[in-house]
């Protein structure tokens, strides 16, 4: 094996290591695994009801309840707002 083909060999395992990576990276930051690799044994009082992105992967909003209350929460690159609580009874009647 001549120093060409070990270097080509290199460079091809050093590319597809890359994309595995960045592929990983971009699931992650992007959400798109869902609950993957998540523990769902015991029933979870904190759940995320509603995801919605607001920009270019910066910003979202989040509806979140815990024990029976909704809140609606924003998270962006300076940090997270509770922006107020939701009242699902008053939704109720607006559903069609």
């Amino acid at each position: 094996m001549s120093i060409i083909e070990l270097l080509r060999s290199l460079g091809a395992l050093a590319i597809t290591l890359g994309l595995l990576l960045g592929l990983a990276w971009a699931l992650k930051r992007y959400g798109l695994l869902g609950n993957f690799g998540q523990k769902t044994a015991s029933p979870s009082r904190l759940k995320i009801v509603e995801n919605l992105w607001l920009d270019a992967g910066k910003t979202r909003m989040l509806i979140v309840s815990c024990d029976g209350v909704e809140k609606l929460i924003l998270i962006g690159p300076n940090g997270a707002n509770e922006l107020g609580q939701i009242n699902s009874s008053a939704l109720q009647g607006t559903k069609k």
